[in-house]
């Protein structure tokens, strides 16, 4: 992009070592007022941070453009959903195909990461380690596969409750804290609006995810990242971190004496059991957030515990 557009180029590197994790995450945590999503949101303070020492005022996001256009891999099996309920068999198969052929998002997939759209796999994992008092009066957000929802609706619902919400929130968070301004055009309510009406099929179609937007730019960016495949965010060591360099402090926090366990909103022996085997790769039905919710969580309650238990 840099040679395309012909742009000077502020490359920066994100000094990021295990031994400064646990202060940011308690750092970030204040400015985000709320328990942390991942170590993404992390990354994205300390990007903000090097904006502000390279005089970067002004930052554009992309916040928004895989929910209005599709480009997300989960908007794939609602499409699918979508035609299969029609009873448009060929479509379906003709587009199954060509996911298949391409090496696209179908290739990406990963369990762990679907299970939280899949409402029976979604309960089963969190009746593992939630408490039994928690579990009595439990009313989550059905996040997952919805009985007959289609693919705008689930749309509509990232952009106005689930996806959006929670991706600008931080966003605005980060940028603040170091005086940064971030702008979306993609949620630009005019293209949001026109992009929601869009039919399904120049969304996803041959294969391809955000495929009208490809069009769009096709003669425009080059073809190599107009039509790239993979999709890349920001990329941590959360995992290996998780398993090995930070396994002792997470333990430390999530100790007996921890507020999510005192509380009753985590068992405890059931956590533990799940950290045990996901460090040792005894499951592969674990996702690093059923880990990092957890510890997100208590540190958040550790922040705010003089509001909570009015000390």
């Amino acid at each position: 992009m840099q040679e395309h557009l012909d742009a000077n180029l502020v490359k920066v590197t994100l000094d990021w070592q295990p031994k400064y994790a646990i202060d940011l995450l308690h750092e970030v945590t204040e400015f985000n007022d709320s328990p942390l999503g991942s170590f993404s949101n992390v990354a994205h303070y300390l990007l903000m941070k090097k904006a502000k020492e390279n005089n970067i005022t002004v930052i554009l996001s992309g916040q928004g453009a895989d929910e209005i256009l599709c480009g997300y891999k989960k908007f794939v099996g609602f499409y699918f959903l979508d035609l299969l309920r029609k009873k448009k068999i060929c479509s379906f198969l003709f587009e199954l195909a060509c996911f298949l052929l391409r090496k696209t998002t179908i290739n990406q997939f990963k369990f762990n990461e679907a299970k939280r759209y899949i409402p029976f796999i979604k309960k089963q994992k969190n009746a593992q380690i939630l408490s039994e008092k928690l579990l009595d009066n439990y009313r989550p957000k059905p996040v997952g596969i919805k009985s007959g929802q289609t693919l705008s609706e689930r749309q509509f619902e990232d952009v106005s409750k689930y996806s959006v919400p929670y991706l600008t929130h931080y966003e605005d968070r980060m940028s603040m804290a170091w005086a940064r301004e971030v702008r979306l055009p993609f949620l630009d309510f005019r293209l949001v609006e026109f992009c929601l009406r869009l039919p399904e099929n120049i969304k996803i179609r041959n294969g391809w995810t955000k495929y009208i937007l490809r069009e769009a730019l096709n003669d425009v960016l080059p073809k190599s990242i107009a039509w790239r495949k993979d999709k890349q965010g920001f990329v941590n060591p959360q995992e290996e971190w998780l398993k090995n360099e930070l396994k002792e402090d997470v333990i430390k926090i999530l100790s007996p004496d921890a507020l999510i366990f005192k509380m009753d909103l985590v068992n405890r022996n059931a956590f533990m059991k799940m950290y045990k085997d996901y460090c040792e790769n005894k499951s592969s039905n674990v996702w690093y957030r059923d880990v990092f919710a957890p510890l997100a969580l208590e540190i958040w309650l550790q922040i705010n515990k003089e509001f909570i238990l009015n000390e």
